[in-house]
């Protein structure tokens, strides 16, 4: 496959194919790959080999902070040479797919895709078989890792260390994933928002209570949070749940407290200057009482 940039309006962008199954990989799914980097207007990718099947295809901004410009999906057949071809029409990215040897037959535009984020956070959950829609039909995530594909914009069904169930997806929502057990009772939680834009000069922090046991989580910045005035992130998170959107257009440094906002003991510490302006990010915490808390960072694009 490679990929020609046509398309007036966009600047430099990288082409890549999000998280697929694949037969050759140790987990049964393979990573993102690159089909172009600093794809400039005007030019034409080098050929990269991939394997055949449904092909999530996401389209990034090489600008900081990054944006998400196109979330696309194609099945793409063994023993075939494709060419994706980004253009516009009206204004509005689009990315249609040849068959270099049907060059004769129409071409096709690539369907719009909804972008999905497994994570596993499960404590003792080392490994957990997985399927996400047709993009992952059958797979292992490790424990603390995280999964990012693009999914068809309906019902998709998944699978998840044996718990069944449906994704939604509409229009560009993105779709947080997080395999928990949240009072020791396995769960895939999901969260469904609109996606969090980046902009100069601003940042967005959320926060994720994935925890096996903290019933209230808050995070706030230096030191436990001794009063309702005090500087936090998010405060009283319920267990299974995701807090309100934080934003801050200070550049400020120091260090984020999470603890039990019952007991008021700390569970972990982040440097602030992590999330730094112009990215947005998800911290989602994990883990339990006797084998500790840790928090997996998530860039949002």
């Amino acid at each position: 496959m490679r990929a020609f940039h046509s398309a007036a309006t966009t600047p430099n962008a990288r082409v890549s194919s999000s998280s697929r199954s694949s037969a050759t990989s140790i987990s049964g799914v393979q990573p993102a790959i690159t089909l172009a980097l600093r794809f400039a207007r005007q030019s034409i990718s080098a050929p990269v080999a991939i394997d055949p099947g449904q092909m999530p295809i996401t389209i990034t901004s090489e600008s900081t902070p990054t944006q998400l410009l196109r979330v696309a999906t194609v099945n793409v057949e063994a023993d075939r040479s494709y060419d994706l071809v980004l253009h516009e029409r009206l204004g509005e990215l689009q990315v249609a797919v040849i068959e270099q040897e049907a060059s004769s037959s129409p071409v096709t535009l690539m369907q719009d895709a909804s972008l999905v984020t497994l994570v596993n956070g499960a404590v003792g959950k080392d490994q957990i078989p997985v399927q996400l829609g047709s993009a992952i039909t059958s797979g292992r995530l490790f424990f603390g890792n995280t999964i990012a594909t693009c999914l068809e914009q309906s019902d998709n069904q998944f699978s998840i260390d044996g718990l069944g169930g449906s994704i939604v997806l509409r229009n560009a929502d993105r779709t947080l994933m997080v395999y928990s057990l949240p009072n020791g009772k396995p769960e895939v939680l999901q969260f469904r928002t609109l996606p969090l834009i980046p902009t100069a000069g601003k940042t967005i922090r959320r926060v994720v209570n994935a925890t096996q046991d903290i019933q209230k989580l808050t995070v706030s910045v230096d030191s436990i949070a001794t009063s309702e005035t005090a500087v936090v992130l998010a405060r009283d998170v319920p267990i299974g749940q995701i807090s309100e959107s934080m934003v801050s257009t200070q550049d400020r440094r120091g260090t984020y407290y999470f603890f039990d906002s019952d007991a008021r003991i700390k569970l972990y510490t982040l440097p602030v200057q992590l999330a730094t302006l112009g990215n947005n990010f998800t911290l989602i915490v994990i883990g339990e009482r006797s084998r500790g808390y840790d928090v997996i960072v998530m860039q949002e694009i």
